[in-house]
């Protein structure tokens, strides 16, 4: 569980990051009618398009995140309704390689920068 913890608060740390990219203050406008003004439109362009990117990149991480989450929480009912079900200790063994699995997954699987 302590791998991860870690992963989840590398991810949120990540998540903020974006935000606080996507936050900076845009310069504003840029260039004008001569050459070097169609230069800067076309950097900013790539710039805006990059943001995008980012934005849905930071999208895709949130919900990536929450998914995470929710997943592990729903598993970790599942082991409560089977320790209070009384089912066999082989279901709540299943439940709880499961829940491994998907810690080793989701720390592997999460990109450090």
């Amino acid at each position: 569980m302590e791998e991860l913890r870690v992963a989840w608060h590398t991810q949120a740390n990540r998540i903020r990051e974006m935000d606080r990219l996507l936050a900076r203050a845009d310069a504003g406008p840029l260039g004008s009618e001569t050459a070097a003004g169609e230069r800067l439109w076309q950097l900013e362009h790539a710039r805006q398009a990059n943001r995008d990117r980012l934005r849905d990149l930071r999208r895709q991480e949130l919900d990536d995140l929450m998914s995470s989450l929710a997943w592990v929480r729903e598993l970790g009912s599942m082991i409560h309704l089977a320790r209070f079900r009384g089912e066999p200790v082989a279901r709540a063994e299943e439940l709880v390689r499961r829940l491994a699995a998907a810690v080793e997954d989701f720390s592997t699987r999460r990109p450090t920068v």
